[in-house]
Formats: structure tokens, C-alpha cells, sequence
């Protein structure tokens, strides 16, 4: 399959996850939601894909105040914060290692 991760990630997973398990699951569908415009934002392929598929997402950018301009520096920014976090809980958990295997 060439497109899973966004067919996986896309707003049709995410309404049908949403009406399975209901309220407890929301942070799962708002990260599915997400990476759903994350990948149609990036994916404008012509003029008028946006217009026949009705995503406003697909749309091309025009206009350099798109509010997705400034939604797609808001995600990315969340992206490099989660990152950050990512790489102190491995050098973390590679200094309890460290600690673990050679002064134990």
C-alpha cells in the first residue's frame, strides 16, 4: 500500500474511532485529526483538487496570511517540543543503563 500512514491517519479513522469508544478517546482523534491536515496540506497536488474533493485543506496557498500557514508553524512547532522531550527521556534512560550495567 503506498499511502497507509495517511489513509491510517486520515478523518475517517478518526470519526469512526470517535463514534466506537466514544469521549475517552479524544486525544487519539485530535493527534488523528491532526496528522490528517498535516498530510492534505502538504499534499496539494493542482488547482483544483481542494475545490472537487471539498477540502479546504487541498486548496493551494495564495495568500501568504492562509490561517494554514500559520497552523502549519503551530504544528511544527508542537512537533520539535515533542521531540525535544523524546530525546532528554532517551538520554535519560541511557544514563540509567549506563548506571545500571557498569555499576552494578
Amino acid at each position: 500500500m503506498k499511502n497507509s500512514a495517511a489513509q491510517v491517519l486520515s478523518l475517517t479513522v478518526a470519526n469512526a474511532v470517535e463514534h466506537c469508544y466514544g469521549p475517552s478517546v479524544q486525544a487519539t482523534v485530535g493527534f488523528i485529526r491532526m496528522m490528517d491536515k498535516w498530510f492534505d496540506v502538504l499534499n496539494v497536488k493542482n488547482l483544483y483538487e481542494g475545490k472537487h474533493k471539498r477540502n479546504e485543506n487541498l486548496k493551494p496557498f495564495t495568500d501568504i496570511n492562509d490561517p494554514r500557514l500559520w497552523w502549519l508553524e503551530d504544528f511544527l512547532a508542537r512537533s520539535a517540543n515533542l521531540l525535544e522531550g523524546l530525546y532528554i527521556l532517551l538520554v535519560l534512560i541511557s544514563y540509567f543503563l549506563y548506571l545500571f550495567i557498569f555499576l552494578l
